[in-house]
């Protein structure tokens, strides 16, 4: 008896490589984007129902506080590293972990506020980096920084 027997390993065997190397792909994004989005300070709020009820809530109580900039549609960010920001910049040298950052890009302002303590934290002017100050190749630097506002004496 002669019995011929064949395995192939075609098609079957590569796409089984090539499934593999995309689940290796998906689950190394997935790990990068996981590890970038808790790696930031500022969590800016997500655009969905609760994040629009979210800054209004957070308009609301500071204007409860102190006079808001009008016809200023500001950008709510949550604090999510304090200590990395207080180390960037003397604005957010008393910020706290949950606090609220209030951005008014018309009327450069920016506001932190304290949910906790329902207390101002720091009010300031936003300034951009002069054009001086940019390395030959790149553009303007669009992204507002906040300065600290001067203490009362």
């Amino acid at each position: 008896m002669n019995k011929n027997i064949t395995i192939r390993r075609g098609a079957a065997g590569g796409s089984m490589i090539v499934s593999l190397a995309i689940l290796a792909i998906l689950v190394g994004g997935g790990a990068y984007w996981v590890y970038s989005v808790r790696n930031t300070s500022i969590s800016p709020a997500q655009n969905s129902e609760e994040a629009k009820q979210e800054l209004a809530d957070a308009v609301v109580k500071v204007g409860k506080l102190m006079v808001l900039p009008e016809g200023d549609e500001p950008i709510l960010a949550t604090v999510t590293d304090a200590e990395k920001l207080k180390a960037e910049q003397p604005f957010y040298a008393m910020v706290e972990n949950g606090d609220k950052v209030l951005v008014f890009p018309k009327s450069q302002k920016a506001v932190i506020y304290s949910p906790s303590k329902n207390k101002l934290v720091n009010v300031g002017p936003i300034v951009s980096a002069p054009q001086g100050q940019q390395s030959q190749g790149q553009e303007a630097k669009t992204t507002p920084t906040p300065e600290p506002s001067p203490k009362k004496q």
